[in-house]
């Protein structure tokens, strides 16, 4: 049996918003990771590998870092001994280490090409279960590995000591859990969608049921759901390519993916969620946008943030994204925990049809007016 110990630097691991609470999520990722020692984390990563990878997550010095998050404005000092302790590691002060033990049988040299597959898809499936649970409780934003040559295969090795060759380090997927929190603190105070913090391991327990690690390809309309929330908070998607992607993960579950009828789409959200008492108006603007994506009548903004930010008509742009996405983040939050609560992975409205024979109506409204 092989066993590498892989090792994953998280930076700005804490909340995001000043209205979240560090002691809360300290003690969330406590219980987390309770649930997940006591798991038998078992990757399979490919449906056509046999290889089975065993892993032990130590999240030991994530707790450490919030735990002093949470009591530096009350004893500063206790915050300063932390950063002092991680600079003397060579650590920067405002970085944690996860820590994960790849446990695994001895193979070919292939096999190690599956290492960063392997640990990648832990962490978004970790990222999902925590994010699910509650909205913030991780963000995997700017990570890296520490010694990123443990996850090269032995002929990179080579190469990159070769003159003249360069190769790309290896790095874990970057997805930020901020988008998630603010749409979480943002339906709280709203009152709509229904959010809560529910227990880890009931999400777990079903993710670990509904997700595989082998799927790649979602076709079902809650992998569909899953895999937009991954697509969302990573780094690489725009705001037009989230408006898109959250309408097709809804319209997946409502709708069977149909075009053309946004107002079934509403009617079938708001019977599982409920009627916003305020911002009704939320549906038609997040719609509206997604049509003129769309349709072509949006403008389109140049990438890689090479932006004029001080320009006013592109932070106007900017700025008429955030409130309709904020909400369909927080609708889609919604949808998934309440197939999870339910242990259900998908919805089904069923359509009656009631013809009242004529007679027997006109006999109830005699009735009725006699009363």
């Amino acid at each position: 049996m092989q066993s590498q110990l892989i090792e994953i630097k998280l930076a700005n691991i804490s909340p995001s918003f000043k209205d979240t609470n560090t002691q809360i999520i300290r003690e969330f990722w406590e219980d987390a990771i309770k649930v997940l020692s006591a798991s038998n984390l078992i990757i399979m990563p490919y449906k056509t590998a046999q290889q089975n990878y065993l892993i032990e997550i130590d999240a030991s010095d994530v707790i450490s870092y919030l735990k002093a998050v949470e009591v530096c404005e009350h004893d500063p000092a206790v915050f300063c001994q932390r950063m002092s302790e991680q600079m003397e590691l060579g650590y920067h002060m405002l970085n944690s280490i996860l820590k994960l033990q790849l446990k695994y049988e001895q193979g070919n040299e292939t096999e190690q090409d599956r290492l960063h597959v392997v640990v990648s898809k832990f962490l978004q499936q970790l990222f999902l279960a925590m994010n699910l649970a509650l909205p913030g409780s991780i963000t995997v934003h700017s990570a890296e590995y520490l010694e990123p040559n443990a996850l090269e295969p032995n002929f990179s090795s080579l190469l990159s000591s070769t003159p003249g060759i360069q190769l790309n380090v290896l790095k874990p997927p970057e997805m930020s859990g901020s988008s998630l929190e603010s749409a979480f603190i943002h339906a709280l105070n709203r009152g709509w969608p229904p959010l809560a913090q529910i227990p880890f391991q009931t999400v777990w327990s079903w993710l670990s049921e509904e997700l595989p690690y082998s799927l790649d390809l979602a076709e079902k309309p809650h992998h569909k759901a899953l895999f937009t929330l991954l697509r969302i908070t990573s780094t690489q998607t725009n705001e037009t390519d989230t408006i898109l992607l959250i309408a097709q993960a809804l319209e997946a579950l409502f709708v069977d993916g149909k075009e053309g009828i946004g107002s079934t789409l509403k009617q079938r959200l708001e019977l599982v969620l409920g009627t916003p008492k305020s911002h009704k108006n939320w549906f038609s603007k997040f719609y509206s946008r997604r049509s003129q994506i769309a349709h072509g009548s949006m403008p389109i903004l140049r990438p890689n943030n090479l932006y004029d930010w001080d320009e006013p008509s592109i932070e106007e742009f900017i700025q008429e994204f955030y409130e309709p996405i904020d909400e369909a983040v927080a609708v889609l939050l919604a949808v998934l925990q309440d197939l999870i609560r339910n242990n259900a992975r998908e919805y089904c409205f069923m359509q009656e049809v009631f013809r009242p024979n004529r007679y027997n109506q006109q006999a109830e409204e005699t009735k009725n007016n006699e009363i």
